[in-house]
């Protein structure tokens, strides 16, 4: 088994080769989730979509900060994304790793 190395440590950095076919059929199958998510979100009620919303970007949030060997409370990233997204929460005082991270997500979602 080899070692895990991260992008900026690989031999070729920062001058990748990629094999397009390769990629293709992965390519394919994000168009046809993406556009199955699209199609579904579209009958979902505003409220409702708002909480998915904060639902993804939580999951993501958290699988980002595992990648860095972090583990975040989800409970806060969740409160903390919805008070991002300007939506109803409970007024307590969250971490500053959860709030960081979530305040990532929403600027990434709404920009």
């Amino acid at each position: 088994m080899t070692a895990f190395k991260w992008n900026w440590q690989q031999d070729k950095w920062p001058n990748f080769t990629f094999d397009e076919e390769t990629l293709l059929g992965l390519e394919l199958a994000f168009i046809q989730f993406s556009a199955m998510a699209l199609g579904a979100l579209k009958h979902v009620s505003n409220d409702k979509k708002d909480l998915l919303i904060a639902e993804v970007l939580s999951d993501e949030a958290i699988k980002t900060a595992e990648i860095e060997g972090e583990y975040l409370n989800r409970d806060s990233i969740q409160e903390s994304i919805k008070k991002n997204l300007g939506l109803a929460v409970e007024n307590r005082k969250l971490p500053a790793a959860e709030f960081g991270i979530s305040e990532m997500m929403v600027n990434l979602y709404q920009t």
